[in-house]
């Protein structure tokens, strides 16, 4: 079974486990983020046209 890109919000660079879940959110909310904005993006600019 597949497991996901970051399971259990851990990313194993360090062993520190409070920093491996703030850099593992960190990411998620970029990710979350750019999608958004991208989807606002085309959706503006579709509208725009």
């Amino acid at each position: 079974m597949w497991s996901g890109l970051m399971p259990d919000y851990t990313i194993h660079v360090t062993e520190n486990p409070y920093a491996t879940k703030l850099i593992s959110g960190l990411i998620g909310l970029f990710l979350v983020f750019s999608v958004a904005w991208g989807i606002g993006w085309a959706t503006a600019r579709k509208n725009h046209v």
